[in-house]
């Protein structure tokens, strides 16, 4: 291995009147005119180029063969002056731009954003986006979201929120907050999704007190216009009922059934079944008791 400078410095820690002085530094570079402030007198304390045809392998390659090393690059602004940038990266990287091994990051813009050796990166604060973000699985990749360790809290593993603001005239503009799409794949299959939604209780002890629930909103009333809305879409069947089969009323205990523009034509309570038509009964008997 050839060197062109090579500079070795036996830095020896020395202790007097019980204060360690300790070497500062082995190579200081420092720009000492500052007769008019803000200007520009030296471009690069260090340059390093690697022109025509030659190569090099690493610009600066620090590296710890046994002894104690705290920081590899400590870029310090004392408040002194301006440091507008730690590291800057320009130009076109052939593999990447920076390469942390297996390597941890940590503190990123806040003590509590880290990127872990496997790959796991965990927010202290919000993930924001300025454009819209594609999230590509492929095969049997799965986006996967768990919370647990919620004993006695009050939570929600998963939360959502949009901020609507329809205000033009004339016509109403689509704002969704979630939409489950099965996407053309050009193909003509067998069989599509099996549920774009799928809500299961796993737990062999407890039950889940809604599968669905609407809670109460703020001042305005009603919360919802239709709580489930079929009515764009083409099924066999609206709702397909199992085990108890039961409709339960929790305020008024009674059902009102209308037609497709709005008219009430029969409610079903406690007590009655009323009708504003006849009763076409056909095939069956109808059994009274009590007459």
């Amino acid at each position: 291995m050839t060197r062109l400078l090579e500079m070795i410095i036996f830095a020896v820690s020395t202790n007097t009147g019980g204060v360690d002085l300790n070497t500062e530094a082995l190579l200081r570079l420092q720009q000492l005119d500052t007769t008019t402030s803000g200007t520009t007198l030296v471009d690069n304390f260090i340059y390093i180029d690697v022109a025509g045809l030659s190569g090099a392998t690493d610009g600066i390659e620090i590296t710890n063969s046994a002894g104690n090393l705290a920081n590899g690059i400590n870029i310090v602004d004392t408040a002194g002056g301006t440091l507008d940038k730690g590291i800057v990266l320009s130009g076109t990287f052939t593999t990447a731009g920076i390469d942390t091994g297996n390597s941890i990051i940590t503190n990123i813009g806040d003590a509590g954003t880290d990127f872990s050796s496997t790959g796991g990166l965990t927010l202290a604060g919000y993930f924001q986006t300025n454009a819209s973000v594609d999230f590509l699985l492929q095969g049997s990749e799965q986006f996967f979201s768990e919370a647990s360790n919620m004993a006695d809290v009050t939570t929600s593993a998963n939360y959502f929120s949009i901020y609507g603001n329809d205000t033009a005239s004339g016509g109403d503009n689509e704002q969704t907050l979630l939409d489950l799409v099965q996407e053309n794949n050009s193909v003509d299959v067998v069989e599509g999704v099996d549920a774009l939604l799928t809500l299961t209780n796993d737990d062999p002890d407890d039950v889940v007190n809604d599968a669905i629930r609407f809670n109460a909103g703020n001042t305005n009333s009603p919360d919802f216009e239709d709580g489930i809305d079929f009515s764009a879409a083409n099924l066999n069947r609206e709702i397909v009922f199992e085990n108890g089969e039961a409709l339960h009323g929790q305020t008024a205990d009674t059902f009102t059934f209308e037609d497709d523009d709005g008219t009430d034509y029969a409610t079903l309570s406690a007590t009655a079944l009323t009708l504003t038509g006849n009763l076409a009964v056909n095939g069956d008997n109808v059994t009274s008791e009590g007459w």
